[in-house]
């Protein structure tokens, strides 16, 4: 995953976090420039490291897009109606074997069968409306998709009324815009910020002080408010009346 694509991914999740807590699309006027100075930026630095330096920027910018376009087509179709080995997770879930650090055992073990894979691809990888049934065929990717959209819808209610959920999802919901090039929803930077997430989320977290308990004063000791005036005590003549009470 570029540093590009991991900034973009920063700025836009940032975005829809914001959105999600004010439960409104915000600052849609900045959303539009920030777009425009995305993509100037963008065919700028295209133009400097491509070597055709006599062409104009935007036609190697728009060449790039229609490159990029054309290979991620070409990989999501790709093992359509090919005879393809499966991978079993290798391809959806490679982001929890690098981080479990058993990528390597499962590449050693699938050498083979990737190697073909390679042969229907051209630059990056499966995207994620594909790589699912790659590595598990029809049913199994059906379920495996079933599986992704339950998470994050469920992650998208549970962003309505909790801010963390909110974070969770926005990270989640940026990492869905880049599924056409990637499965960057599993991907391992896609987790790593999850965890990150979570741990920062942790930190955070003030624990709730007990309620103080509360003492009023004993009635039988005095009035709840301290006064001057001298308590009246009971004449010769109410004590009688007071006895008669009490009985």
């Amino acid at each position: 995953m570029s540093q590009r694509l991991l900034l973009l991914q920063f700025l836009l999740s940032s975005y829809m976090a914001t959105c999600l807590v004010k439960r409104r699309i915000v600052g849609l006027r900045w959303l539009l420039l920030a777009g425009l100075l995305f993509l100037s930026v963008w065919m700028l630095r295209e133009s400097v490291t491509n070597p055709q330096f006599y062409r104009h920027p935007v036609d190697l910018g728009l060449q790039k897009l229609a490159y990029y376009f054309v290979n991620d087509l070409g990989n999501a179709i790709g093992p359509v109606g090919a005879d393809i080995p499966h991978t079993y997770g290798a391809l959806s879930f490679r982001g929890v074997l690098f981080l479990t650090f058993s990528e390597g055992l499962i590449e050693g073990a699938l050498k083979d069968r990737l190697a073909i894979l390679n042969s229907l691809k051209g630059g990056g990888e499966f995207p994620l409306l594909t790589a699912p049934f790659v590595d598990f065929g029809v049913v199994g990717g059906v379920g495996v998709l079933m599986l992704f959209g339950f998470v994050c819808q469920v992650v998208y209610r549970v962003a309505h009324v909790r801010f963390l959920a909110a974070v969770v999802y926005a990270q989640i919901g940026a990492g869905l815009l880049f599924s056409s090039h990637a499965v960057y929803i599993s991907h391992q930077n896609q987790l790593f910020g999850l965890i990150l997430v979570f741990a920062i989320a942790r930190l955070s977290w003030v624990k709730a002080m007990p309620p103080m308990p509360i003492r009023l004063p004993d009635p039988a000791k005095g009035a709840f408010f301290h006064t001057r005036r001298k308590r009246v005590r009971a004449t010769e003549t109410e004590r009688p009346t007071l006895e008669l009470v009490r009985a």
